[in-house]
Parts: structure tokens; C-alpha cells; sequence
């Protein structure tokens, strides 16, 4: 895992988005995937224990599973296609990317507002 910060685009943010709804948010973030479609997908280093963020409660189901895709890609991130393709399979896909990148699902969560993911391309 690796919080590598010399690609040329990184998602970041805008302010106000921590107040956005999650369909909002998910639009945002799936226009910055389309106008990037390079994108990867890096595990910010430090924040994912045994392959999960520390606000995934149980090692099994599909929410597991889907963020384990970004965990277990190692340094080199995983592509947002191969993301998108394996996450949807499993009944999951830009929300789980939301709640990775916003730290949780709900503002209740471990580490909420804290990323556990960084998005380049």
C-alpha cells in the first residue's frame, strides 16, 4: 500500500463536499472518473489493517470484500475499471469509493473524515 503523490491528477475534495448528499458526492466523484479515465485507486499506508480500513467492523460480506479489492492491490493501486467491474460484481461500487475516500459510511464511523484512499491518475 502507498500514499504515492506523483501522479498528475489526484481527486481533492471540494469545499463543501463533506456536506453534500451521497448521491451528490458519488456524482462528483464519478465526472472526476470519466474526465480521468486512468484513474487508480492507492490505500492510503498506516490506515488499512489486514487489507481493511479500520471502519469495516467484520473480515467477511461484501463490503469487506469490495474494499479488500483496494487493500490487497499493493503499491501499484488498482485500476478504477477493474474497480468498478469487480465491485459492482459484488453489489458494491462508487459508494463504497465514497465511503473509502470520505473515511466511512456515516459520520458515526471510525475515522470518519479521514481518507483511507487517494484517487490518481
Amino acid at each position: 500500500m502507498t500514499n504515492k503523490t506523483s501522479n498528475k491528477a489526484s481527486f481533492e475534495a471540494p469545499e463543501g463536499f463533506d456536506k453534500m448528499t451521497d448521491s451528490q458526492a458519488t456524482r462528483l466523484m464519478g465526472i472526476w472518473v470519466a474526465a480521468n479515465p486512468t484513474a487508480r485507486v492507492y490505500a492510503i499506508e498506516g490506515l488499512w489493517a489486514d487489507a481493511l480500513p479500520m471502519y469495516i467492523r467484520k473480515p467477511t460480506g461484501k463490503r469487506a470484500d469490495i474494499h479488500r479489492l483496494v487493500g490487497d492491490a499493493g503499491v501499484e493501486g488498482i485500476g478504477m475499471g477493474p474497480y468498478l467491474d469487480k465491485a459492482r460484481k459484488l453489489g458494491g461500487g462508487y459508494r463504497d469509493l465514497l465511503a473509502m475516500h470520505q473515511g466511512g459510511f456515516t459520520p458515526s464511523s471510525v475515522g470518519y473524515g479521514k481518507p483511507t484512499i487517494r484517487l490518481a491518475a
